[in-house]
This record gives C-alpha cells, structure tokens and sequence, in this order.
C-alpha cells in the first residue's frame, strides 16, 4: 500500500497490510493533519521523511490511536536548522499507545 494523507477525514486502517517504501516531507507512511487515524494492525515500514515523522505525522489537530500493528524501521532526514524529528512518529496532536509497537526507528 502506498502512503497517505488525512485532512480532516478519519481513517481506520484493519487490515495486515504494509504501507512501505514511501518518501514525504512529513509523514513518510502517514500524514494526518485535523484528522483521525487508527492503527489496528499492518505495519507502517521502511518510509522516510526529509522533517518530520518517518513513519507517521501527526499535526497540532490530529488524533493517533495505536491499537496493534507495528510501526519499524523508519527513517527522518532532519534538515539542517529544521526542529523536525520522530523516526517512527512525530506527533503534535492528540496520540494515543494501547498496543502494537514502535521499534527499529531512527533520525539522520
């Protein structure tokens, strides 16, 4: 599955699918701006972001729940002078961690 935008929509993601291999400035995987976004299972694998959030965004207005699934081995390439960061998840918004895990991320 590729990547994904969510502005003021919400989207709940059930199935074990991948959503891998995708570049964006923000939110490799994932970016949610003024929206809802929920992770129940699948994994958000191998994106990179150039600011913020390598695996998934979540900005001022948005709301992350993790549920299940894995978010791995996701990358930031922090532009110099930026205040970017999150390998795995950037968040801003409301975010919420019940289950599922965050592993294997980093910042470059």
């Amino acid at each position: 599955m590729t990547g994904f935008a969510l502005f003021g929509v919400s989207y709940n993601h059930t199935s074990y699918g991948i959503i891998s291999n995708n570049t964006a400035v923000d939110g490799g995987g994932v970016h949610n701006s003024y929206g809802s976004f929920t992770l129940f299972g699948g994994v958000i694998l191998d994106n990179t972001a150039i600011s913020s959030g390598g695996g998934v965004y979540n900005g001022v207005q948005g709301s992350f729940t993790l549920f299940g699934g894995a978010i791995s081995k996701n990358n930031t390439k922090i532009r110099p002078k930026e205040n970017g960061g999150g390998g795995g998840v950037h968040n801003q918004g409301d975010f919420t961690m019940s289950g599922g895990t965050i592993s294997n991320n980093i910042c470059t």
